[in-house]
């Protein structure tokens, strides 16, 4: 007969199975998004032009400079992909390491399939971005932070790397610093924690400070000049549907959230009510760490639009935590009944969101191109950052401009000016001198050119050949032959 520790270690790997297979299944079912193109393009560069393009954007340069060292062993778009898929996998054991350490081996489990299962996790370890990077930093940084919070010596080491780590991977990791800084100062004011171990921690974070203090600057003038306004002000419905996307994949019955966030304030209760105090430590650390990232971050965000749901996958080992632990606590039926329901909803988000075509195709306007190509052809990108993306499937040898002029991705897409009805004449006058078809491709073109004056230009002086619209795309042929000056 098995033992219980084999049995454990069954479950373990039956759970991290199924994760795999679930991050594997439909790797390069859809192309490269705009976001990708991005990373492959700034990956493909030296460490040097990394560093800045990175500056020239938003992000820190960690996630590029691991794709750049990962591209050395293949750059197909499966390979480029897979390495989200083992940082994700990583990112799992992560999980079950730290809420196993807080609640037991259960509840770790537990917590551990529902990451596994969630829609945001599942998507962003099939993306070609830094998001499931920071989920696996920030969670070995509660880890190690919790470890020290129980009094061990010999883990400030491995703290300070992944939370200096995290931070150089994306700026939102700072909301998991800001969550165990006040838990320390909350247990401080109760007086479960002596003046030595604040001495201890205020030294720890000053060498992450110091450590980090190079990418200060940068994230100052980033904040400054590169803000995200099209992003707005969220609300309660930018809450609700971050929750969805987390736990529920697109589930078209709204209420059922609710039942998670339910099970989580169970979960909450029953461990307050059980009187010991490293549980009730542990649900104090797993509150700050989901209602924290989130609250900050809503609130910021009402001046300053910083509120995306990818980011709050850094809140997702919470979140599950405290689900588990009502899950794992509820006697009888409940438990089952409750884990049924959730798990049937679960999965129909993760049918229709293996379904359906949720990145731009950027894959078939390559495709559609390169068949439809012809000599004296040139295309015309508004935003001129697509052939970021572009470039991974057209030949190489296809002409091209875009607007903004000159875009380069070590440069950034943050300098240009709006589109008036004198720019067309300037940019696209020249390509009728010396190309007999323009490709006109847009994605978002109201970004630069909210009065579709590029679109107005040729449709007005060039005939008509071909338009298609594509998932978030459209593509439109003009034959300029026809345009006053055009070389006959």
């Amino acid at each position: 007969m098995l033992s219980r520790s084999a049995y454990r270690n069954i479950a373990i790997v039956t759970v991290m199975l199924l994760a795999f297979a679930l991050r594997t299944y439909g790797l390069t079912n859809e192309s490269l998004w705009i976001d990708e193109g991005y990373s492959v393009a700034l990956a493909d560069h030296g460490l040097a032009d990394i560093v800045r393009g990175t500056i020239a954007d938003q992000h820190p340069p960690l996630y590029y400079v691991l794709l750049h060292l990962w591209q050395y062993f293949g750059d197909t778009v499966y390979h480029i992909r897979y390495l989200s898929v083992l940082l994700g996998m990583l990112g799992l054991a992560a999980i079950l390491t730290m809420v196993n350490s807080l609640f037991g081996t259960r509840v770790g489990l537990t917590a551990t399939l529902l990451s596994a299962l969630s829609p945001m996790h599942i998507w962003f370890s099939q993306e070609a971005r830094m998001y499931i990077l920071l989920t696996l930093l920030t969670t070995l940084s509660a880890y190690y932070f919790w470890r020290l919070a129980r009094g061990e010596k010999r883990v400030w080491a491995p703290y300070l790397l992944v939370t200096a780590l995290s931070l150089y991977t994306h700026n939102y990791a700072v909301f998991i610093i800001v969550a165990e800084n006040l838990l320390v100062g909350v247990w401080l004011l109760l007086q479960r924690r002596s003046l030595r171990f604040l001495a201890r921690w205020v030294v720890i974070q000053l060498s992450v400070l110091l450590v980090y203090g190079a990418w200060i600057p940068v994230v100052l003038y980033q904040a400054r000049h590169h803000q995200m306004r099209w992003l707005g002000s969220p609300n309660l419905e930018t809450l609700r549907g971050t929750l969805d996307w987390l736990l529920l994949g697109q589930t078209p019955v709204r209420p059922v959230n609710l039942v998670w966030l339910l099970l989580a304030a169970i979960g909450v209760v029953l461990l307050a009510r059980s009187g010991t105090v490293r549980p009730r430590e542990g649900i104090e650390w797993v509150l700050g760490w989901f209602l924290l990232p989130l609250g900050l971050a809503f609130v910021v965000s009402q001046r300053y639009p910083i509120f995306q749901a990818k980011q709050f996958l850094i809140v997702l080992p919470a979140l599950t935590a405290g689900v588990a632990v009502a899950l794992c606590r509820l006697q009888g039926g409940w438990r089952w009944l409750i884990a049924g329901v959730l798990l049937a909803y679960n999965t129909s988000g993760l049918l229709n969101e293996y379904r359906q075509t949720t990145k731009h195709e950027w894959r078939e306007v390559a495709a559609h191109i390169t068949s439809h190509l012809e000599e004296g052809d040139v295309l015309y990108l508004n935003p001129a950052a697509s052939i970021l993306v572009l470039d991974v499937y057209l030949p190489d040898d296809v002409p091209y401009a875009g607007y903004p002029p000159g875009y380069s991705v070590i440069r950034g897409g943050w300098e240009g000016v709006i589109v008036d009805a004198s720019m067309p004449e300037i940019v696209l006058a020249p390509l009728a001198e010396d190309y007999d078809r323009i490709w006109l491709v847009e994605f978002s073109p109201g970004f630069w050119d909210p009065n579709a004056h590029l679109a107005a230009w040729l449709r007005d002086r060039a005939r008509p050949v071909d338009a298609l619209a594509f998932h978030g795309i459209s593509v439109r042929l003009f034959d300029v032959r026809d345009v006053v000056g055009h070389p006959r």
